[in-house]
């Protein structure tokens, strides 16, 4: 694809900061600004999902209401401002100081007029060196794109601006090195998780890829509706409630006392229980 021509991306800066919380899997940011409709008719709208926690490094960029086949990239800055029409532009950028450019990931919102985009948070792009999130920042975005000019010819138009702020989260924990490894640790009395369950409840702790395959996101049959791993709740998750406060059944194991320690699992759990 053939790059984009530049524009000039500079504005006042804006300390209108608000407090933006999020979980795991689902819909995290506040939009803010002004923006000017496109050829659509209706403003480009920017959302966001995944979680706000640093940690879990799960964050995806959308934007929906473009114009069909346009291309455009996102922007990104700590700071928010407010300048009319950029370079030419028939929109409001709503981005302050230093602002970074998606320009390596151009996109095209085809025939569904959307587009979405998976950053890390370890790699903002910024105009001198990329720099990564900490539990604290806040970070604002925002989508620019490809439009018709009124009359005809082209231009380009700018979406609302979207505000996310980030947090700390739990330790992160490695499923193959600090958690599985609890689930085949044999106890004082001789007693270790996966040499009960091998299907017990519909749970094979066998091997760690079945292990985990059977417990995240699955329905306990034992425990119903309980699920076994509910990622970013460990209080909603039988495998931590099972060990500290059961809430089904009796406390696991069933003898003696679990051979390690359940935060690690609980810690798992709130950073959404990656396969890692």
């Amino acid at each position: 694809m053939r790059p984009m021509r530049s524009i000039s991306l500079t504005g006042s800066l804006s300390a209108a900061l608000l407090t933006v919380s999020g979980a795991a899997a689902q819909n995290i940011g506040t939009n803010y600004c002004t923006a000017v409709p496109n050829s659509t008719g209706v403003i480009a709208a920017i959302t966001a999902s995944g979680s706000t926690v640093v940690q879990v490094n799960n964050v995806t960029l959308e934007c929906a209401d473009l114009p069909l086949n346009s291309s455009g990239f996102f922007l990104v800055s700590r700071d928010q401002g407010f300048v009319v029409n950029p370079g030419g532009s028939t929109g409001n950028l709503c981005l302050g100081g230093s602002i970074g450019r998606y320009s390596l990931w151009v996109l095209n919102a085809g025939g569904t007029g959307q587009v979405s985009l998976a950053i890390d948070l370890m790699t903002i792009p910024h105009p001198t060196t990329p720099f990564a999130v900490i539990p604290g920042d806040t970070l604002n975005f925002q989508y620019w794109h490809r439009d018709g000019a009124p009359g005809g010819g082209a231009t380009s138009n700018l979406s609302e601006g979207l505000e996310v702020g980030f947090s700390g989260g739990p330790p992160m924990r490695s499923w193959s090195q600090d958690v599985y490894p609890l689930l085949t640790a044999v106890n004082s009395t001789g007693f270790s998780c996966v040499g009960c369950h091998g299907g017990t409840c519909n749970l094979d702790l066998a091997t760690a890829s079945s292990a985990y395959t059977n417990m995240v996101n699955v329905t306990s049959s034992c425990c119903a509706p309980d699920v076994f791993v509910v990622p970013g709740d460990a209080f909603s998750s039988l495998l931590y409630t099972k060990i500290v406060a059961p809430t089904c059944g009796g406390q696991m194991p069933a003898v003696g006392s679990f051979p390690g320690n359940p935060d690690m699992i609980r810690d798992w759990i709130n950073a959404g229980a990656p396969n890692n």
